[in-house]
């Protein structure tokens, strides 16, 4: 006979409602994206730096990241897995904040402009004069 084991600790209880209730989404690409925004604090661009046949460091996959995240701000906007018992968990008001889109996208961004300072240098350079 199988048993299920659960959870005694209040903290663990709700993540682990928060994933099951991600889980009830149709879209499973919403789903999918939800969860990366929600459960990873910090998402390390360091491995699409070297995305070229020379293995250079290059910009080529800033597009693609920068897609990525307006996608995301889709997905998070998409509340098809909101019902009424859940509407106390996850209200429209404190959900954007829990994953914090903008605030990765400009850190995504910024992990690219220090490690390719030079490929960023027109961009970054702004006169004072007039």
């Amino acid at each position: 006979m199988m048993t299920t084991t659960t959870t005694h600790h209040p903290v663990r209880a709700i993540e682990e409602l928060c994933i099951v209730t991600l889980n009830r989404g149709t879209n499973k690409n919403h789903v999918a994206i939800k969860k990366i925004l929600k459960y990873h604090p910090k998402l390390d661009m360091g491995p699409l730096f070297v995305w070229d046949l020379e293995e250079e460091q290059t910009l080529k996959a800033l597009p693609y990241v920068i897609d990525w995240f307006m996608k995301a701000e889709v997905a998070v906007a998409d509340e098809d897995i909101s019902t009424d018992d859940d509407s106390i968990l996850f209200s429209d008001d404190e959900g954007d904040e829990d994953y914090r889109i903008e605030e990765k996208k400009l850190s995504a961004i910024l992990q690219f402009a220090k490690a390719m300072p030079l490929l960023f240098g027109g961009i970054t350079t702004f006169s004072n004069g007039a």
